[in-house]
């Protein structure tokens, strides 16, 4: 089972770094472009607004923001012919739920674990696009998987992320912590503790940071503002 390290930008000690790599990806400085993730949240409505168990056309915009594509082929099946299943297995997971609340089936099995299977079974979606997908419709929930954060974290794949992410967010009040990252970075209520930890440790292992020092965002964002997210499902 994969077990997730904790990199040092989310130890004790380390918040203003933190709280620059947030804010170089939002942009409230007005001195840089913020990355296209920064819409994530909002791009086709916000994700509080829109219907909690209903997969919609502006959640499948959204997901594009992080650089990813909904195939048309998994496009046509999520919001019509497998609309009611998908619709049937969110009722089943609150929106509420947040990760360090959740119990071992919900990371592990039963209807997360379904909807996470029957979206891995249509055209193009691996785990990074699934992933991304489920994010939008349970932030609070579902962890962000690409091959940046895997990096960062010391995970082979996506195989148990979702416990080890639990255990990572439960250490050292991290949950707690990332969401006055949050506030002291003057962010919206809408970007979730588990958002604003997905962020700085994708900025983090992006931009290089891991090496022991924060280096210019100027070399890495040369094409990273186009979305500010390993397109990849690796």
């Amino acid at each position: 089972m994969s077990e997730c390290k904790i990199p040092w930008i989310l130890e004790r000690g380390h918040e203003a770094k933190a709280i620059e790599l947030l804010s170089a990806y939002f942009g409230p400085d007005g001195k840089r472009t913020a990355y296209t993730g920064s819409h994530f949240e909002t791009l086709g409505g916000a994700w509080d607004e829109g219907p909690a168990d209903l997969i919609t056309a502006g959640d499948l915009i959204a997901v594009s923001a992080l650089s990813v594509d909904i195939p048309a082929a998994a496009s046509i099946k999520i919001l019509g012919t497998e609309a009611d299943r998908i619709t049937a297995l969110l009722k089943q997971i609150s929106r509420d739920l947040e990760l360090p609340d959740a119990s071992d089936e919900i990371v592990d099995a039963g209807a997360p674990a379904e909807l996470w299977s029957l979206l891995r079974e249509l055209p193009g979606m691996g785990p990074t696009t699934t992933s991304k997908l489920l994010a939008r419709k349970r932030p609070r929930l579902v962890p962000i998987y690409d091959s940046v954060v895997a990096s960062v974290y010391g995970i082979p794949d996506s195989r148990g992320y979702w416990r080890a992410m639990r255990t990572l967010v439960k250490t050292d009040n991290l949950w707690q912590r990332a969401d006055q990252l949050r506030v002291r970075a003057g962010l919206s209520p809408l970007i979730t503790p588990l958002r604003v930890i997905d962020i700085v440790v994708w900025m983090h292992g992006k931009t290089n940071v891991d090496r022991g020092a924060l280096t210019s965002l100027t070399s890495s964002s040369k094409g990273a503002n186009n979305g500010g997210r390993d397109s990849a499902d690796q």
